[in-house]
């Protein structure tokens, strides 16, 4: 894909009740229906009213090149919270985020240094938590959902 970037969406940190299961994270419809329309449908066709934003933070779709890794998409367009100290060399856990449960499955699995890494992580998250130094931006992940971690505890 030349020219055009693939987009990568970036929600702030909602809290930890974002990351328990579907099930408990649906007590809050928002959170629900913005997670679900933003993993499942990806549809352009739901929009978000500025005070259903303003209650969760607000989202950010930015767009990369193919080949850079998520923290560079990140970095390079300024998302609060990934602060990617080491540079991308794997040696912090300040890019960490959790994927989206509908993505967790199309990323290829984390190497042994990732894991090792996110041990230092704040409240990591054994299936959903990533270190975006450590994610390609491909195809396959135009559309990818990520939440922020609060690296800043």
């Amino acid at each position: 894909m030349h020219g055009a970037g693939l987009a990568l969406i970036f929600l702030p940190w909602l809290g930890a009740e974002s990351r328990a299961p579907r099930g408990d994270r649906e007590a809050d419809p928002l959170i629900a229906e913005m997670v679900g329309a933003l993993t499942l449908e990806r549809s352009p066709g739901r929009s978000f009213s500025p005070d259903e934003l303003s209650l969760c933070g607000h989202l950010s779709t930015v767009e990369v090149a193919e080949g850079l890794t998520v923290m560079e998409g990140a970095v390079s367009n300024n998302i609060p919270g990934i602060d990617a100290d080491c540079g991308g060399a794997c040696a912090c856990s300040t890019c960490h985020v959790y994927i989206a449960e509908d993505w967790v499955e199309k990323l290829p699995a984390k190497e042994a240094m990732e894991a090792d890494m996110l041990d230092f992580a704040w409240e990591p998250d054994p299936v959903r938590s990533r270190l975006t130094c450590q994610i390609k931006v491909t195809d396959e992940l135009d559309g990818l959902v990520v939440e922020v971690a609060d690296n800043e505890s």
